[in-house]
């Protein structure tokens, strides 16, 4: 539901060429959008695993997805999906409708955004080839 708003919002950006809700709005949105794909991406991997452990650990899959162990996963997820994203709550993304992409609201140095970016693609891209694998 999340992401149809979202998307509808980021086209509405595009075609007006400024944020419907101004500066304040659109920093909320991006930071907002960024943080929930961390949450989307890595509740993928928690689904995955939860299938993979279903068919390779059936004896013991009741024992690792109790109700208990199922809100300490997602409670790892959101705090883990917030970790991987503190470079955009500490310097707040933003949507620029003239470039079509996000970046920073306050731009951070310039070896911030070489170590932050290469962390990034080690996080995505490794919870993506788990999810591959599983």
């Amino acid at each position: 539901m999340y992401w149809s708003w979202y998307f509808f919002y980021q086209g509405m950006c595009q075609l007006l060429g400024y944020s419907l809700f101004g500066e304040l709005g659109n920093v909320i949105v991006a930071t907002t959008a960024q943080y929930l794909f961390y949450v989307c991406m890595n509740m993928n991997l928690l689904f995955a695993f939860n299938r993979f452990s279903a068919v390779v650990y059936r004896h013991s899959h009741d024992r690792l997805f109790s109700n208990f162990n199922g809100l300490i996963y997602v409670a790892l997820i959101y705090i883990g999906s917030a970790i991987m994203n503190i470079p955009g709550f500490m310097f707040l993304s933003k949507y620029y409708p003239e470039l079509g992409t996000f970046n920073y609201f306050h731009m951070p140095s310039v070896a911030f955004l070489k170590i932050s970016i290469c962390l990034e693609m080690i996080a995505v891209y490794g919870v993506h080839v788990a999810i591959f694998i599983l």
